[in-house]
C-alpha cells in the first residue's frame, strides 16, 4: 500500500483513491444468524449510481472476496481497495441468499468517476 501511495504521489501528485460507494458492517454472529460462518463484510447500504451499485451489490449481500483475496473485515476490504485507482475492475465474490455469487466492479473517485484526479 505504501508503495502505490508513492507511485500515485509522484505519478499524479495526489494519492488516488477507489470508491465502491457502499456503507458496510463487520459480520458478527448476530448479523450472520444461528450457526452461520461469521466470514466478510455485510453490505448495510449501496449509493445510487456507485460502482457496488452498478455492479448489481445490494444491501444485505456479504462481500467475501475482492479479487481472490477474502476479506473477513472492513479493514480488510478497505487494504484491498486501496490497492486500485479508479476505473479499475475487481472481481467482487458476494453472498446473496445463501448462494455465493461474483460481480466486476469498476471503481470509482470520491467525485463518482473514473478519471484520475490530479492536482
Amino acid at each position: 500500500l505504501a508503495r502505490k501511495v508513492t507511485q500515485d504521489l509522484i505519478q499524479y501528485g495526489y494519492v488516488q483513491r477507489a470508491y465502491m460507494g457502499i456503507e458496510a458492517m463487520e459480520m458478527t454472529q448476530q448479523t450472520a444468524g444461528n450457526g452461520a460462518d461469521v466470514k466478510g463484510v455485510l453490505i448495510a447500504n449501496t449509493a445510487p449510481g456507485c460502482a457496488a451499485d452498478r455492479a448489481g451489490l445490494h444491501a444485505g449481500d456479504v462481500i467475501l472476496k475482492i479479487d481472490n483475496h477474502q476479506v473477513n473485515s472492513y479493514a480488510e476490504m478497505m487494504e484491498e481497495l486501496g490497492k486500485h485507482n479508479p476505473g479499475d475492475k475487481v472481481e467482487v465474490e458476494y453472498l446473496r441468499n445463501g448462494k455465493t455469487k461474483t460481480t466486476i466492479a469498476t471503481l470509482l473517485n470520491s467525485k463518482g468517476s473514473t478519471e484520475i484526479i490530479k492536482r
